[in-house]
């Protein structure tokens, strides 16, 4: 029961505070969002640049990769983001929704918070085997954001033509050469060498990955927090509770479906099925915000989904995957 009340209380604090500064800040400088979304963005960088690499070099280290199907984890993983927008359009559809809230609502069906908040959980739950997991889980999410994700939802803009048109190509070489995308995968890469190197991880390095995995969450989640904007949250609340049954009950489903019929319920005591359910019940990510920021989409729809499916996260689905754990 500690692990989930640490994961629960880590969340809300480091929420509160990130949007306390917020508040702090706006009071003395009405226009300082600006100047908030610098700090977030400076914040996001240096965990997935400094601390992440080191994290996932100790946490591939000692994974344990074998078994064939393993392979489709991150393929599940990309397909997850996939599935989520194409429901959110179709239900958006359903709504009779402008080009603005189509967009929006896509954004928040693909966008999902597999980092911040896939990551903590499933290394508090299921240890640094489970924090492993959920990264090759989430291993092509650049390609399912940069690729896929915000190209589509340019496509909703007003500020396109029914006829423009839309790059469709994933660059890779742009993906690789982005640092945030590059470090990362060698991390992944170097901690797999290491594993199938058959050299014992050093002592020192068992106790480091603990209190990083806290530390990246912490400065996550305060990023965040420094960005809400809880005033819009009610505007949209039918089509928030849709974006949230996706989310909470459709995508759980799906990866439970998936993962039984790939057999992972048979692998290290069903721990990548457990992980798989796991990331599939994330809420929709803060980062489903930012394409309909440059793109001017339906911002408060976005917003709105966002912050309900983060609530009920934090207050159902939280206290429901750790009950999870204990059926294991």
């Amino acid at each position: 029961m500690t692990n989930f009340w640490v994961s629960f209380i880590l969340i809300i604090v480091s929420l509160s505070a990130g949007y306390a500064y917020r508040l702090s800040v706006l009071s003395r400088d009405p226009q300082g969002a600006g100047k908030l979304r610098l700090i977030a963005t400076a914040i996001q960088k240096l965990v997935v640049v400094v601390i992440t690499p080191v994290i996932l070099i100790n946490a591939f280290w000692v994974l344990d990769i074998a078994g064939g199907t393993m392979v489709l984890y991150p393929f599940i993983g990309l397909m997850s983001h996939v599935i989520g927008g194409v429901i959110a359009l179709a239900i958006s559809r359903q709504f009779g929704h402008t080009r603005r809230q189509t967009g929006a609502m896509f954004t928040c069906g693909a966008f999902t918070n597999l980092s911040s908040f896939g990551g903590l959980v499933a290394y508090m739950y299921y240890g640094e085997a489970g924090f492993a997991l959920s990264v090759l889980f989430k291993l092509f999410e650049p390609v399912a954001y940069y690729g896929i994700g915000f190209p589509l939802a340019k496509l909703y803009s007003e500020n396109v033509s029914n006829n423009g048109t839309i790059k469709w190509r994933i660059d890779l070489k742009a993906l690789l050469r982005d640092r945030l995308v590059l470090l990362p995968l060698i991390a992944i890469l170097l901690g797999m060498l290491l594993n199938w190197s058959g050299l014992d991880r050093p002592y020192f390095l068992d106790t480091l990955v603990s209190p990083m995995v806290m530390l990246s969450t912490v400065m996550m989640l305060l990023s965040v927090g420094l960005n809400m904007r809880l005033a819009a949250a009610s505007g949209y609340f039918r089509e928030a509770m849709a974006l949230a049954s996706i989310k909470h009950l459709l995508m759980p489903v799906l990866m439970t479906a998936t993962g039984l019929a790939l057999g992972y319920g048979k692998i290290d005591g069903g721990l990548p099925l457990r992980v798989l359910i796991t990331m599939g019940a994330m809420p929709v990510a803060f980062n489903s915000l930012i394409p309909p920021s440059i793109y001017n989409l339906d911002i408060d729809l976005a917003n709105s989904c966002w912050i309900v499916s983060t609530a009920l996260f934090v207050i159902v689905i939280l206290p429901l995957l750790y009950l999870l754990t204990l059926a294991g």
